[in-house]
């Protein structure tokens, strides 16, 4: 009896000629009470349960919600409309904004909020209104707040703050980023201090309690790691995680810690635009949900230290979900491709009515040459009756017919029998499902009944 490890490594390099370890639309959690030979369980994530389906536009462009703002409603940028909404359907369009088709930013206050889209700068307090930038030519990228002031990052490395409550910005108030010259992407409150993203260097600056200069720099707080995209800076569990103008995914830490694999890096490489990513926590698990254009969605759980790959079926690019916020204890998560906004939903297996598959994969090891496959076994669980199919594939090669089993529950051991001879010293065996139910898989076996 060979153990499978399952969902070990997922994402490995393709050029190794070695299939990917498949982790789709699941979790991957401890497990201590003995039922999963290899103490984890992988488990189905959330899917998305419409929250308000009365917004009009292409797709959520930003997500926001701050207590005791906005009648304590949550906010988006919808198009070219800046709305807040609730659960019931009822939305109030509370102005006009312009819409590049890229994610706009929300930064809150104590006097309101601000927001930046389409390279144009408001601040809604009763009213939206336009905050016209000091100095012409400078175009503003990424906005952020610390203490109620609402920092303004420029192209040029320019950084510009509005005071607390003002609809104008004093020309006198701004500081430029000068580690290197290579301007600004991105911005973000980390721990009460302010982080500058240029392309290829990032540096930190710090509150000074004085009202004329409000931030200092931080001396030796500089590294040579710029940002490849402004929406893969996100906060993340009291830290941030963005994508390094090198391809690779960091998380910010005393020195920048690298998160990502060399197959999540290679995905990167192989984007087709500007990668994009949102974060949220939800039952313990903290997610960054990396979006890249023409390869999907990966999302990493800071639980496990792992990746898994999350998709929506019905020809999204990759998952829906582009954009989030927390609310009342719920997460909601705005549309790629609609006005509509979702909640997460535990023991859904749908996105927007759409079912989506959840699978998992992991490598059967044979030594000595061509080796007996006669059985494969795997431990699974849900709350109805569910079919579990099962392909596996040698190298390489084409995968083979999918096999199907309907399993008992709310637990199963489902056997598969005559898998053939492995014509490679390794094997790659896939458990899926994409019947409308919770799913889950502990463990697998491969020749349980037969010693290799």
């Amino acid at each position: 009896m060979v153990a499978v490890p399952l969902a070990v490594g997922a994402f490995t390099r393709e050029p190794s000629n070695q299939p990917a370890v498949i982790l789709r639309n699941m979790m991957v959690e401890k497990d201590v009470s003995g039922a999963a030979e290899d103490q984890f369980v992988r488990m189905q994530r959330p899917g998305l349960a419409p929250f308000n389906t009365a917004m009009t536009g292409t797709k959520v462009r930003a997500l926001g919600y701050m207590q005791g703002l906005l009648s304590d409603q949550p906010c988006a940028a919808v198009g070219t409309s800046f709305v807040k909404f609730t659960g019931t359907g009822t939305t109030t369009t509370l102005g006009t904004i312009a819409d590049d088709g890229k994610s706009a930013q929300i930064a809150f206050t104590n006097f309101g909020v601000a927001l930046l889209s389409g390279g144009v700068l408001h601040s809604y307090d009763t009213t939206l209104k336009t905050i016209a930038m000091p100095e012409a030519g400078e175009v503003p990228v990424s906005i952020a707040s610390i203490n109620s002031y609402v920092i303004v990052a420029c192209r040029s490395g320019r950084v510009y703050w509005l005071v607390p409550g003002a609809t104008t910005i004093n020309p006198l108030h701004f500081f430029t980023a000068e580690s290197m010259p290579d301007g600004l992407v991105g911005i973000a409150v980390i721990r009460a201090e302010v982080f500058l993203f240029g392309t290829q260097s990032c540096e930190v600056w710090q509150p000074t309690g004085d009202p004329d200069i409000i931030l200092t720099r931080a001396s030796g707080r500089e590294w040579d790691k710029g940002l490849v995209a402004r929406d893969t800076l996100q906060r993340f569990d009291n830290d941030a995680v963005f994508v390094g103008s090198d391809g690779i995914v960091y998380r910010v830490d005393s020195l920048p810690q690298r998160i990502s694999n060399p197959g999540i890096e290679e995905h990167i490489r192989r984007r087709t635009s500007e990668p994009s990513a949102f974060t949220y926590t939800y039952e313990g698990h903290s997610i960054y949900a990396l979006h890249v254009p023409g390869e999907g969605t990966f999302a990493f759980d800071v639980l496990t230290n792992e990746w898994a790959e999350y998709t929506t079926a019905g020809g999204a690019d990759g998952w829906r979900g582009r954009t989030s916020c927390a609310f009342g204890g719920s997460i909601l998560i705005g549309d790629s491709q609609s006005g509509k906004v979702f909640i997460l939903s535990s023991g859904l297996s749908s996105d927007d009515g759409i079912v989506f598959e959840r699978a998992v994969s992991g490598v059967v090891a044979f030594h000595g040459g061509r080796q007996r496959h006669d059985s494969l076994s795997v431990h699974v669980g849900s709350n109805q009756l569910v079919p579990v199919r099962m392909r596996y594939r040698d190298g390489l090669s084409a995968w083979s017919e999918y096999r199907t089993k309907t399993t008992r529950f709310p637990n199963d051991i489902v056997d598969y029998w005559r898998l053939g001879s492995a014509r490679h010293p390794s094997r790659v065996v896939e458990f899926s499902c994409v019947a409308n139910a919770p799913f889950r898989v502990s463990s697998a076996f491969a020749n349980e009944a037969r010693a290799i």
